[in-house]
C-alpha cells in the first residue's frame, strides 16, 4: 500500500513539472504568510551568523607572558605588557607611572568586555537561536504539507480516472484530504507564531542595546578616570632632564707651563738680519705702525685730516716748506728714548745723526699725517692749475724695522728692545 502511494506521488510530481497534471493551489493569504516567514528566516540566519562571529571576536584570546593560563584577551595582554614595562622604570619615572596606569585601565577594559560578551551570548544570541529553532520547525511542517498535498492530488487523480466508483478509493481520498488540511493548519499556526515572536525579538534587541550601552559607559568611565589621574606633561617639561656624563676618564697630567714672553730663553739674540728676527720692513710699517686703539680711532679723524691736508698745501711756499710741529695731545703707547726719528720734541735737545741712527723710531699719528702732507707737497701735481713746488735733494733710502717682540739684552753688544720699537738698519750681517 505504501509503495503504491509513493508511486502515485511520484507520478503526480512528474506530471506537475511537465504540466500535464493539475495540483491543489494554496490560498493567497497563505502564500503571503509564507513569503513573510521566508523573509524573516533568511534575515535571522544572517544576523545570527554575524553576531556569532562578533561574539567570537570579542572572546578570542591570545598568548601572553606573566599569566597563569597563558591565554588572555587582547586588551588584557596589552595591559600586562604596559604594566610590566612601566614597573621597570621605577616610581621616579613619570613615563613608567603612566604605563602602569594605562595598563591597569586596559585590564579593567578587558574584564568589562568579558562581562559584556557573556551577556551578549546569554541574551541576544540565545534569542536568535530560539527564533532559528522556531523557523526550523516551520520548515519541517512546510515540507510535510507539500508531501501530503502530493498524496491528496494523486488520490484525486486516481479517483477521477477510475470508471467505477470504488468505496476504498473514496475513503483513501478523504483521509488524504483530512491530513493535508491538518498539516496546512499546523503550518499556518507556526507561521503566525513566527510573526508573533517579533515582539520577543524586539525585547531581546532592546536588552542588547542596554548591555552594549552599559559596556561603553563603563569603558568611558575607566578612560575618564585614567585621564583625570594622568601625568602632567607641562610639569614634566619644566622639570627638565639631569645631564649625564657619557664617559669617565682617568686622571690627566697637569699641563706644562707656558714660557713667558719676557724671559731670556723665549727668543734668541737679536741680530741685524731681518730674515731671522721679528722686525718688519719699512713697507709693512705703514699698516702695523699704530696700536689697536689708534687704528680704531682713525676713521673718526679722517674728516679732520682732510681739511688739514688742504690747509697744509695752501700754506706751503714753493722754495721753502713750513716746519711741521707735533701734536702734544697724542699719547704714545710704547715707552722709548726721548728722540723719535730725528724729530725734536719741545723742551728736549736736538738729536745728532749718530744718535738718530741708533735710537728707536716711533711716529705718532700726527707726525705720520704731517709726513704724508710733506710727501704730497713734493709730488708734482697733475692738475693744470697747480704749480710745481721745489723739492729738496733726495737722500739715500734707509731701512727701518719695527720690533714685534720684546728682547732683554744678555751681552754688551746686544740691543734691548720693546714691542713697537723701530730700528734703523745701517748695515746687515749675514746670519749664514
Amino acid at each position: 500500500m505504501k509503495v503504491n502511494k509513493r508511486i502515485g506521488k511520484l507520478k503526480q510530481w512528474t506530471g506537475e513539472k511537465l504540466g500535464g497534471q493539475q495540483k491543489t493551489e494554496l490560498s493567497e493569504d497563505f502564500q503571503s504568510l509564507e513569503q513573510d516567514v521566508e523573509l524573516r528566516k533568511a534575515g535571522v540566519d544572517r544576523i545570527y551568523s554575524v553576531s556569532k562571529e562578533y561574539s567570537k571576536h570579542l572572546t578570542k584570546k591570545i598568548e601572553a607572558e606573566g599569566t597563569e593560563t597563558g591565554k588572555v584577551l587582547p586588551a588584557d595582554a596589552l595591559g600586562l605588557v604596559f604594566a610590566n614595562h612601566g614597573d621597570e622604570f621605577g616610581n621616579d619615572s613619570a613615563f613608567g607611572q603612566a604605563l602602569v596606569a594605562f595598563g591597569k585601565a586596559q585590564q579593567q577594559l578587558a574584564n568589562v568586555t568579558a562581562n559584556y560578551t557573556d551577556q551578549l551570548n546569554s541574551g541576544w544570541l540565545s534569542s536568535l537561536e530560539k527564533s532559528i529553532a522556531q523557523m526550523s520547525e516551520y520548515t519541517t511542517q512546510r515540507k510535510k504539507l507539500d508531501s501530503r498535498r502530493l498524496t491528496y492530488d494523486a488520490m484525486l487523480a486516481k479517483v477521477q480516472k477510475s470508471k467505477k466508483e470504488k468505496r476504498d478509493l473514496e475513503d483513501d481520498l478523504r483521509v488524504a484530504k483530512n491530513r493535508y488540511e491538518e498539516t496546512s493548519e499546523e503550518v499556518q499556526e507556526r507561521a503566525i507564531g513566527i510573526q508573533d515572536a517579533e515582539s520577543e525579538q524586539l525585547t531581546a534587541l532592546s536588552k542588547f542595546l542596554e548591555i552594549e550601552s552599559a559596556w561603553i559607559d563603563e569603558q568611558k568611565k575607566i578612560m575618564d578616570d585614567l585621564r583625570r589621574h594622568w601625568v602632567d606633561q607641562n610639569a614634566l617639561k619644566c622639570a627638565g632632564r639631569k645631564k649625564v656624563t657619557a664617559h669617565t676618564f682617568g686622571a690627566e697630567p697637569a699641563p706644562a707651563a707656558k714660557p713667558s714672553i719676557n724671559s731670556k730663553t723665549a727668543r734668541p739674540a737679536v741680530r741685524n738680519n731681518a730674515k731671522n728676527q721679528g722686525l718688519s720692513s719699512d713697507q709693512e710699517e705703514e699698516e702695523d705702525q699704530l696700536p689697536a686703539s689708534d687704528e680704531q680711532e682713525e676713521p673718526e679723524d679722517e674728516e679732520d685730516y682732510e681739511p688739514q691736508r688742504r690747509k697744509s698745501k695752501a700754506s706751503v711756499k714753493p722754495t721753502r716748506p713750513n716746519p711741521v710741529t707735533r701734536d702734544s695731545s697724542i699719547r704714545e703707547k710704547v715707552v722709548s728714548p726721548p728722540r723719535y726719528g730725528g724729530v725734536r720734541i719741545p723742551g728736549m735737545p736736538p738729536a745728532s745723526n749718530s744718535e738718530e741712527s741708533l735710537s728707536p723710531k716711533h711716529d705718532p699719528p700726527a707726525k705720520r699725517r704731517s709726513s704724508n702732507v710733506l710727501k704730497q707737497q713734493q709730488v708734482p701735481s697733475s692738475s693744470p692749475g697747480m704749480r710745481r713746488s721745489s723739492t729738496a735733494p733726495s737722500k739715500p733710502a734707509t731701512k727701518v724695522l719695527k720690533a714685534k717682540w720684546a728682547y732683554s739684552a744678555t751681552a754688551g753688544d746686544e740691543l734691548e728692545l720693546e714691542v713697537g720699537d723701530r730700528v734703523k738698519v745701517t748695515s746687515e750681517v749675514n746670519a749664514e
